[in-house]
């Protein structure tokens, strides 16, 4: 049109170059090739590319999304570490199982397992574990740690490397717990003078001087530094089923010092339901012990001597994991091992 000024062709072209390499500077590079057309032919060759450094900020992290794809991990690894000495820990195992397995069902098997070396570092390559897939991941610590089922985890992949790390709790390692042990009952820390404690587990009740009642005191918890008791439970039970839960008439319990328990005052109910043939009774009197934690307690039992026998016996024990002689799983382990106080009667 006539008084209209127009653009030269070559202003055209700088424009237009411009414009292009405005957009892809906005994205970290710059590609005289993809401005150009792309490949080689379409609008002619292109002699040489400039790509300009993506800067440190932009960097991709080690841990890629990968967008919700189920991808298998071609290598996975897990590593466990003692809570307390952060020293690696060999052996322990983390069981991937389907959702909702039952591992105390012998018959259950998990889909995978990684075992822990010498460095506390484990992996697995059978490819079978998935990217955005749910399991349950339990811990198999046989007889020397506890057993876990993990519920905070995540597994950082980096696709480009094709191996994932499992993450507890957002750390980079399982903080493995050391089972203890208890207290060894063997000599009683003080008992009155009428009961003969024989430092073999056993106290007697001596029909001819305690007169019907006698008290004696039990240090109970764990012995050791650096591990944990869980769900202690103190049971009484009769062994060969020789009493018949009327000899002892009132059994009572009283704190003296250290940690305190869940000890119930009266515990003659639970007593009597101990005592008979096969029969045990147990209460939960901690969730955890800690190391070297423990607490000190008096007993005091009234006693029908007519009907407490020279022979008869019943037995006080402290074990883990809810119950006497329970097993932990995926480990199918017993954990600490219990220990028992022996209450006899002699003449």
């Amino acid at each position: 049109m006539k008084g209209e000024e127009r653009l030269s062709p070559t202003l055209v072209l700088l424009l237009f170059i411009a414009f292009g390499a405005g957009l892809m500077l906005a994205g970290g590079k710059l590609d005289l090739g993809e401005i150009f057309g792309g490949e080689t032919g379409e609008t002619g060759e292109v002699a040489e590319q400039v790509i300009y450094e993506v800067r440190p900020e932009f960097e991709i992290p080690e841990t890629i999304t990968t967008g919700g794809q189920r991808l298998p991990i071609e290598t996975l690894k897990a590593q466990a570490k003692d809570k307390y000495t952060m020293d690696p820990v060999q052996g322990i195992q983390f069981k991937f199982y389907e959702v909702g397995a039952d591992v105390t069902d012998p018959n259950v098997k998990p889909l995978d397992t990684i075992t822990t070396g010498s460095d506390g570092v484990g992996s697995t390559t059978n490819m079978i574990i998935q990217t955005n897939t749910d399991y349950d991941i339990w811990v198999n610590g046989s007889s020397t740690y506890y057993d876990e089922k993990i519920e905070d985890w995540e597994i950082s992949y980096n696709p480009d490397r094709g191996v994932g790390f499992l993450l507890v709790g957002g750390s980079s390692y399982y903080p493995a717990i050391k089972v203890g042990a208890f207290v060894d009952v063997a000599t009683l820390p003080e008992a009155q003078s009428c009961l003969n404690d024989t430092a073999d587990d056993t106290v007697y009740y001596d029909i001819s001087a305690c007169g019907g009642s006698a008290w004696f005191k039990i240090d109970i918890g764990n012995a050791n530094a650096n591990s944990e008791l869980h769900d202690v439970v103190m049971c009484f039970q009769d062994a060969d089923g020789d009493m018949e839960g009327d000899e002892i008439t009132a059994f009572s319990a009283a704190y003296v010092s250290g940690k305190v328990l869940d000890i119930p005052g009266n515990l003659l109910g639970y007593w009597q339901d101990g005592m008979g043939s096969g029969a045990k009774k147990c209460l939960t009197i901690a969730d955890v012990l800690g190391p070297s934690e423990k607490g000190r307690y008096e007993f005091t039992i009234t006693v029908d001597e007519s009907n407490f026998a020279v022979g008869e016996e019943f037995e006080i024990c402290f074990d883990d994991v809810g119950d006497y002689s329970a097993k932990q799983y995926p480990s199918r382990n017993a954990k600490a091992t219990a220990e028992c106080l022996t209450v006899a009667v002699q003449a």
